[in-house]
């Protein structure tokens, strides 16, 4: 199985968003939350145009909740809804939502 199919999970949370790569890159995705981990599925629109040109393999993330270490709020240009997530290995992924606080609200009490 597919490490980002969410086949029979409950799903407790998900949106449509923006996920910023780098400052020039930011691709449009879809993110859920289910009881134990965050998927982040890449649309498979942000390939056809520029997928030969930035060689972007990756289709998105997936993080069980344990592996997340901490959550901020961050600031892309003049748009503070931006979700910051670091995991154990200290990645970090940033992620425009709609409204941080409805993501740090959800996001809070399962990776306590």
């Amino acid at each position: 199985m597919d490490s980002l199919e969410l086949k029979n999970e409950e799903i407790r949370k998900s949106e449509s968003v923006g996920f910023i790569y780098s400052s020039l890159k930011l691709f449009q995705a879809d993110l859920f939350l289910t009881r134990d981990r965050l998927v982040l599925k890449l649309k498979k629109g942000n390939f056809r145009l520029f997928g030969n040109l930035f060689r972007f393999g990756k289709k998105g993330f997936n993080l069980m909740l344990e592996d997340i270490v901490r959550i901020e709020q961050g600031v892309n240009g003049w748009q503070r809804n931006v979700l910051e997530i670091t995991d154990k290995a200290n990645n970090k992924y940033r992620l425009m939502v709609r409204r941080y606080l409805d993501w740090e609200n959800a996001l809070k009490p399962a990776i306590s």
